[in-house]
């Protein structure tokens, strides 16, 4: 459980949490920060799930890394006013399903690292935007190339997508990357 002492300082831009031990986040922790933090860092901890009471009012955040850890559920609205996210790392989890949600509301995203975890597939338009240039799904459990969450503008806007190390066994015509760039 991680929980400090008095109150965060509320000017904090970058606020670097990794490689302790934290298994869960008060609601509502970051509150006092919630307009300054751009960065928030952590990485190499025990967390297990991603709610909008810790991670859905912070506007201002772009930055967000919770990789290394046992996240194994991401709650459909955990970023609802968390809208300027542009870089999310959420590699090496347990992560089976990422609800559309998740990352439909994130317009700004331009580096996604969804690698080492569990997903089989992603929902169909999921990346909307034509912001996004890195997408990495590798070492995960897809079959198929996930092309369909990819809308057009965003495939467009695509320079990497990284999906080695998963279980394609073919590429099918169905999963066309004519709409890549």
């Amino acid at each position: 459980y991680f929980a400090v002492g008095g109150t965060l300082q509320s000017n904090i831009k970058v606020l670097d949490l990794s490689w302790n031990n934290i298994t869960d986040i008060s609601k509502f922790y970051f509150r006092p920060v919630e307009y300054s933090l751009t960065h928030l860092y952590l990485s190499h901890n025990e967390l297990a799930n991603v709610t909008q009471a810790v991670f859905g009012s912070l506007p201002h955040l772009q930055w967000l890394d919770l990789s290394h850890n046992d996240i194994m559920e991401v709650e459909f609205d955990c970023f609802r006013n968390s809208k300027n996210i542009q870089v999310l790392h959420l590699s090496h989890n347990n992560i089976m399903d990422i609800p559309a949600e998740v990352l439909r509301s994130l317009k700004k995203l331009r580096i996604v690292d969804l690698s080492h975890n569990k997903l089989r597939a992603l929902p169909d338009n999921v990346f909307t935007e034509p912001n996004l240039e890195s997408l990495d799904l590798s070492h995960n459990q897809f079959m198929r190339l996930p092309i369909k969450s990819l809308s057009g503008p965003a495939a467009g806007s695509l320079s990497v997508l990284d999906i080695g190390w998963n279980m394609l066994s073919g590429i099918h015509t169905t999963d066309s990357i004519s709409k890549l760039r």
